[in-house]
């Protein structure tokens, strides 16, 4: 969402650019660090934060990125990263909560139905698309609001059990 600013110009403001967590897969293990997040601000239009917490407190998936993207390009597939040793790897991209997008170009500007670049199509007379609902990161259920209500809710019990317990020394 764009900030609201007094007196500017609706040209000046840049309504092309949206904010997404991305998870960057196949990363080796011991490169999963700051540095190597930041080297995806290279490939990405912008590094915003980096979501330090994983599952059980490290990384070992993938690492989690605000990014600002470009919506008028297409999405990303892949990003290239180069190790100390020079090594090539490609490493996945997934996008979390991706609205619909076109498989055929990868543009989020519309849908592939609504497409107006060829869509190839194979030998067999099957429709190939180069992005597809791969690109999109599926959502544990167990974490965001349903678990903090779940915490909330496990944390009511604790103090109403505590509440029968009777903490106050008797006189007597």
């Amino acid at each position: 969402m764009l900030s609201y600013v007094k007196d500017k110009e609706m040209e000046s403001y840049a309504f092309n650019l949206s904010r997404f967590w991305v998870r960057i897969f196949n990363l080796p293990f011991e490169c999963m660090d700051r540095r190597v997040a930041m080297d995806v601000d290279g490939a990405i239009e912008e590094v915003i934060a980096i979501d330090w917490r994983d599952r059980d407190g490290g990384w070992t998936e993938y690492i989690r990125l605000r990014v600002i993207i470009d919506s008028s390009k297409p999405l990303l597939r892949v990003v290239q990263f180069v190790n100390r040793e020079g090594v090539i790897s490609a490493c996945g991209i997934k996008y979390e909560r991706l609205p619909t997008f076109c498989y055929n170009c990868g543009l989020i500007s519309h849908s592939t139905q609504k497409c107006e670049k060829t869509i190839i199509q194979s030998k067999s007379n099957e429709t190939s698309y180069q992005y597809g609902n791969w690109l999109r990161a599926s959502i544990e259920k167990e974490g965001g609001r349903r678990k903090a209500r779940s915490q909330i809710n496990e944390f009511k019990d604790l103090v109403d059990e505590l509440a029968l317990v009777d903490i106050k020394p008797d006189k007597g």
